[in-house]
């Protein structure tokens, strides 16, 4: 019988100042319609986007279409780390752009989603 599927797991290892990246893209105008108040969590040395990498951060959500208050979510560490993972596996286009960077405020907002909703609900 041939084989018609193939599953492959690959690592990859991302830096914090590529995070970090995406979280610039993401808050100057890829998330904004939607994202608001952040507040970074902790403090170091070094630019802000680096300590949200670090040491998460708090934003307020907004429905955009409504412009509802949803709330204000606290995004830890390892819910970024799970946010990466998710936005690996589930949007690979976009996690292709990051690799090879070519990412846009698209990629940096679709992967904000994933670190605040845990999920892509909104473009």
């Amino acid at each position: 019988m041939a084989i018609t599927k193939y599953n492959v797991n690959v690592q990859v290892s991302i830096s914090n100042e590529r995070i970090g990246d995406l979280f610039v893209s993401a808050i100057e105008g890829g998330s904004n319609y939607w994202l608001s108040d952040l507040k970074v969590l902790g403090k170091s040395k070094g630019p802000y986007y680096l300590n949200m990498v670090k040491h998460g951060f708090t934003v307020a959500h907004t429905d955009p279409d409504t412009g509802d208050y949803i709330g204000k979510v606290k995004v830890t560490p390892k819910m970024i780390e799970m946010a990466l993972e998710n936005f690996a596996l589930k949007q690979s286009k976009h996690f292709g752009d990051f690799l090879r960077e070519l990412e846009d405020s698209i990629t940096a907002d679709q992967f904000m989603q994933w670190c605040v909703i845990g999920n892509s609900i909104y473009g």
